[in-house]
């Protein structure tokens, strides 16, 4: 059997005042929250706790990787571990940075792009899918979409199929050059 409960006068104000509160802490709420564009138009976002860099809300930055005041994270972008982005570098779409890699200057890392471990993606560099990364040669080699980077030197797949024995004889590696210029040759038609 349903009862009837008479909430009284005073009470029905206090429920007035109550939802009234609810309802304005609401619209503070909505003002407060903090938004960016990334270039698509304004999304909730927040700068990174270290490093400044922006950070779509619904991108996920953990609490130990670096991004830099230029730099922007967002989509359902990923960065973790003790990864860090710096510089112009944008990270986004679904991609993934994780480990010790390194993302900075104007690199473009987006769609399904996986940098991890000790890689390197810089400079214009783009990366839309896992780069592959060699160990076990004096530098560290990352190979991205278009990109091939041997320590400090990132250049294009062409320019080092075209000069690369004379890059690395530059680098102080003259006995080496040859062989190297042969292994970037490989790599670069991959």
């Amino acid at each position: 059997m349903a009862q009837n409960v008479s909430l009284g006068r005073l009470d029905c104000f206090t429920l007035l005042l109550i939802n009234e509160g609810d309802a304005e802490q609401s619209r503070n709420e909505e003002r407060d929250m903090t938004t960016f564009d990334f270039g698509y138009g304004e999304v909730a976002a927040h700068q990174h706790e270290n490093g400044g860099g922006w950070v779509a809300d619904t991108a996920k930055v953990s609490a130990s990787a670096y991004v830099g005041e230029k730099a922007t994270v967002f989509g359902y972008a990923k960065v973790s571990g003790n990864a860090k982005v710096s510089g112009n570098a944008l990270v986004f779409g679904d991609a993934e940075v994780f480990g010790n890699a390194l993302v900075f200057g104007d690199a473009l890392v987006y769609r399904n792009a996986v940098v991890y471990s000790n890689a390197a993606v810089y400079g214009n560099a783009v990366a839309t899918k896992t780069v592959k990364v060699l160990t076990g040669f004096p530098y560290t080699v990352t190979i991205t979409d278009n990109h091939i980077a041997v320590g400090c030197q990132m250049h294009k797949k062409s320019i080092w199929k075209a000069r690369g024995e004379e890059i690395i004889a530059k680098d102080g590696y003259k006995k080496e050059a040859k062989n190297w210029a042969e292994i970037l040759n490989l790599l670069s038609e991959a």
